[in-house]
């Protein structure tokens, strides 16, 4: 085993150093990282670009404080939880369920609660 002779004995002086060092140097500001938030659902291999609906790769220019722990794939799907909606539901709601799946991941939520209960409303008139 090598002995680390460079390093000082990490006393709670050098530690508090090292981290002052780092928070100097890699400080960021809140609205920095914030700007990014509405822009992207992070997930653990890739990033949603919600302007685009594009997948991108992960970038150090994009800064995120929350990731969805997920693998995007392309070629999954959910055969058991699409049939139980096709069963429950019509194609109309099955659709706008598959939606509001989708806005309960955003950071970000734009629209107010009777936006939802609208559509909901509607969508029990026209498909009860």
């Amino acid at each position: 085993m090598h002995k680390l002779t460079h390093i000082p004995h990490a006393t709670t002086r050098y530690v508090a150093e090292v981290i002052a060092h780092i928070r100097a140097f890699t400080y960021t500001t809140r609205e920095s990282i914030e700007k990014d938030q509405s822009k992207y659902i992070n997930l653990k291999n890739k990033l949603l670009n919600l302007g685009t609906l594009e997948f991108e790769s992960h970038n150090p220019e994009i800064r995120s404080i929350s990731q969805i722990s997920v693998d995007h794939n392309e070629k999954v799907e959910c055969p058991r939880i699409n049939k139980f909606l096709a069963n429950v539901v019509s194609e109309f709601a099955v659709e706008l369920l598959h939606e509001i799946a989708g806005y309960c991941l955003l950071q970000i939520v734009p629209i107010r609660k009777h936006s939802c209960y609208t559509e909901w409303d509607r969508m029990e008139r026209v498909y009860s």
